[in-house]
């Protein structure tokens, strides 16, 4: 019957929670339940998320270690890698609380979250030196993820010399990587850094922005992205930096980047049913859209968007 839902979202969670009532805990870690329990769980905040950590041998057991540490993984890979990538504000005793937790899960030192965690401290505590030298020598194990944290190294408060060696390591990279694509989005992002006139995005929530938007009578522009979207990419590294696009776009509008995968990024996307990224939002200072764009844009595209639509 749950296959048979299993292409219906409502109908499968109805059937799932009815099959699940009909359980006992002791049957939850049975294989034949896994893909039911698992579903349940919709973070790792959840009773069910704290009884598979209360009762993983069970579940390794029957189910295996690797599966078992896979989804475990899943619960905190976006929380860790939001803080490696600079998108989650530092705070230095919820990280050690989430790295507390990750102990008590029991994960191996080798898996993938485990690697990125110590880049977080460095980061957040400017430790530029030691953040290049881990991430030039943890190079294959960081996989993409490497990847994505040397792309988002983009900070507005520090000073040119740091700057500099921002620049240095990254070209570095560029030198080092076995991968064309690898250095081809690296070189756009060191071109962005050396170029600094683009489109000027908020490091605020899309509420604050929203709000200023409304006070400065302007329209609200919101790149809706993932960090792991090529055209997402492409277009941070090689449109929004153009100064053309930074004149026009900072002139006009309050501009903001939401992250679709974290909290604020999950609501938005439900509410306006955005499923594809990137997709360019263009919204009034109370909300309401005004244009959607879905996929990537040349410059002079989203130039021409933008010069169709009328000031508010």
């Amino acid at each position: 019957v749950l296959a048979l839902a299993g292409n219906n979202e409502e109908l499968f969670k109805k059937v799932n929670d009815e099959y699940m009532a009909m359980l006992s805990p002791k049957e939850y870690s049975r294989a034949e339940n896994w893909t039911s329990f698992t579903s349940t769980i919709a973070d790792r905040h959840s009773e069910r998320f704290a009884y598979l950590i209360q009762h993983k041998k069970d579940f390794v057991k029957q189910n295996g270690e690797a599966k078992v540490n896979a989804f475990i993984e899943g619960q905190y890979y976006w929380d860790i890698l939001g803080y490696a990538l600079g998108r989650k504000e530092y705070d230095k005793m919820k990280v050690i609380e989430l790295h507390n937790e990750i102990q008590k899960a029991g994960l191996p030192d080798t898996c993938s979250i485990c690697r990125i965690y110590p880049i977080i401290q460095m980061r957040g505590e400017r430790r530029f030196d030691e953040l290049f030298a881990y991430l030039t020598a943890n190079e294959e194990k960081l996989g993409m993820n490497k990847l994505y944290i040397d792309t988002s190294l983009d900070f507005n408060d520090i000073s040119g010399e740091t700057q500099g060696k921002i620049i240095r390591y990254l070209k570095s990279s560029i030198e080092s990587t076995k991968e064309p694509g690898v250095a081809q989005q690296l070189k756009a992002f060191v071109y962005k850094l050396e170029h600094p006139n683009g489109i000027q995005f908020e490091n605020g929530t899309l509420a604050t922005a929203m709000k200023k938007a409304k006070a400065q009578g302007k329209l609200l522009f919101v790149d809706c992205y993932t960090t792991w979207c090529g055209p997402c990419r492409r277009m941070s590294n090689l449109v929004f930096v153009q100064d053309n696009v930074g004149a026009e776009f900072n002139k006009r509008f309050i501009n903001i980047k939401v992250d679709m995968e974290q909290e604020e990024g999950r609501m938005l996307g439900k509410k306006h049913g955005i499923t594809s990224y990137p997709t360019l939002l263009f919204m009034d200072g109370s909300g309401n859209i005004v244009k959607k764009v879905i996929g990537g844009q040349s410059a002079s595209a989203l130039l021409k968007i933008a010069s169709e639509i009328p000031a508010p």
